[in-house]
């Protein structure tokens, strides 16, 4: 029987496992300062944990599929956030944007978002016009609002 003590400790180790996957992997960072990495960091894991609290209820066998598949959409959405901060113009960086809104879309179990894919594609047009700090704060709205908005649901 899980108590909630339980439950806690497992959230917890979970949740370790998955920073371990998201700290280690360079190709999440090497666009970012440090302080826009920890920012982007702090966006993962509070996806990861949100999963690991829901599947904490869940033995292992069952949680861990459900919690690798997140965490795998999230390193994508981290890598395409640190891909565009490196882009420059052209097709790599609109086919970054779609991958971005895609995954992002993945993550938070909706399709096609009218006003999502409006932001993108505003945030998109005027990227290369803004510096590296300007345009990672826009960034970080837009994933934070879309996160926000999608428990707002719930």
């Amino acid at each position: 029987m899980n108590t909630p003590s339980t439950q806690s400790a497992l959230v917890r180790r979970r949740l370790r496992q998955t920073a371990e996957i998201l700290v280690s992997d360079s190709s999440l960072r090497d666009n970012l300062t440090d302080d826009q990495f920890q920012q982007l960091l702090a966006w993962g894991l509070a996806h990861a944990q949100e999963t690991a609290e829901r599947t904490a209820r869940f033995a292992a066998d069952d949680a861990l599929p459900l919690l690798e598949a997140r965490v795998a959409v999230v390193r994508e959405v981290m890598q395409r956030a640190n891909r565009l901060m490196g882009s420059s113009v052209g097709a790599e960086l609109d086919d970054t944007f779609r991958q971005l809104g895609e995954r992002v879309d993945q993550l938070l179990d909706q399709e096609d978002s009218f006003v999502h894919w409006n932001q993108l594609e505003s945030f998109r047009r005027s990227r290369m016009a803004m510096d590296s700090e300007g345009a990672f704060h826009r960034l970080m709205g837009w994933l934070r609002q879309d996160w926000e908005a999608s428990l707002e649901e719930e």
